[in-house]
């Protein structure tokens, strides 16, 4: 997440809800949509300007849209954590599923650190193109237990955290609470997680290509040593199921 994101979607809501929710001021429901409001209408900005479909930005959407409804309709509290550990989950099977199809998801992510061209290129014969099929597919595996993992910590610390009544400016200060406490403890763990699957993928595709990974990265041999870092990770990876 970038600085501009991080402001509009995490600290310029939390400095809503903490504030704003009081009855002398906004007051807990238009504090909560005006908090809700911010990040959703960046979104659907941001997937009109690119006019392509982002996953992320679509579930990130949705998942306001949905922590609203709860609030506003004062809905019992426990579907929030439902709600935080459905959308990745939800993903997670999604993922798994795509292998079964000609194009499974996880290649929008792979296209997105890898030169596609050059290692379209280097894939000569069939035995290389099933293995990087392989490859692939076991990308996609362990994307989705990252998103499973990510969807069982939020369900336990979204569980943790809020507790109070919808429609309550508690229910609004515990939200803004959440959302800070994501930063340091899920956000972090994922983050180092899906930067360590790229390095997967591009070690995986290096070993089936015979491509140097800084040939095969964006960004060539700068962002090569930054994820050499988190190579322990990407090889724990293959050592299980999942890969």
């Amino acid at each position: 997440m970038n600085p501009v994101s991080a402001v509009i979607n995490i600290f310029i809501p939390v400095i809503i809800l903490l504030g704003l929710s009081s009855e002398d001021r906004l007051g807990v429901v238009p504090a909560l949509l005006l908090a809700i409001g911010i990040p959703a209408v960046s979104g659907v900005v941001q997937l009109a300007r690119e006019r392509k479909t982002d996953a992320s930005a679509i579930l990130g959407i949705i998942s306001v849209l949905l922590t609203g409804v709860i609030g506003v309709f004062e809905l019992n509290t426990r579907l929030f954590a439902l709600k935080e550990a459905a959308i990745p989950i939800g993903f997670a099977i999604v993922l798994i599923a795509s292998n079964a199809t000609k194009y499974p998801i996880s290649t929008l992510l792979i296209d997105m650190v890898q030169r596609r061209d050059r290692v379209v290129a280097a894939l000569v014969d069939d035995h290389q193109k099933r293995d990087y099929r392989e490859h692939v597919e076991a990308t996609g595996r362990v994307w989705a237990g990252i998103m499973a993992l990510s969807g069982v910590l939020k369900w336990i610390l979204a569980s943790l955290v809020v507790t109070s009544p919808a429609g309550t400016e508690a229910f609004n200060h515990e939200l803004a609470f959440y959302e800070l406490v994501q930063l340091p403890t899920t956000f972090t763990l994922t983050g180092v997680l899906i930067l360590s699957l790229i390095w997967y993928i591009v070690t995986g595709t290096a070993n089936i290509t015979g491509l140097e990974p800084g040939e095969i990265l964006r960004g060539g041999a700068r962002t090569e040593r930054v994820a050499r870092r988190l190579a322990p990770i990407a090889r724990f990876y293959e050592r299980t199921p999942l890969g």
